[in-house]
């Protein structure tokens, strides 16, 4: 969907002045061992830490400051020796759209 098509399918689902919600989310991508092939491989694994609905840009502010406190970013980063998860607050306009996590891929 282009930018054009998006803004004429969120005028139509806003007409006559309803409101929208949209999605808070904080999301974690972490790294996770792969398996033994080639001395070792790793992949990324983004999750859905937390999900809130906000219908007004103010409450999703909140929100958002709310899940920051809540959900601090690893301040070694997911590619440490030591590991953690890399938080980050998103909006997302429909529920579809939120991470889940994934299955291991497989190594070919």
């Amino acid at each position: 969907m282009n930018r054009h098509e998006a803004r004429r399918q969120r005028a139509k689902e806003t007409q006559g002045g309803r409101c929208v919600p949209f999605f808070v989310v904080a999301e974690g991508t972490s790294r996770r061992y792969g398996g033994p092939q080639e001395g070792g491989w790793w992949y990324d694994d983004t999750e859905a830490l937390d999900v809130f609905q906000a219908w007004t840009w103010r409450q999703a502010l909140a929100i958002a400051r709310k899940l920051r406190e809540d959900w601090p970013t690893c301040p070694r980063g997911r590619g440490s020796v030591l590991g953690g998860t890399d938080a980050v607050i998103r909006l997302h306009r429909y529920a579809d759209t939120i991470p889940t996590p994934t299955a291991r891929p497989r190594y070919e």
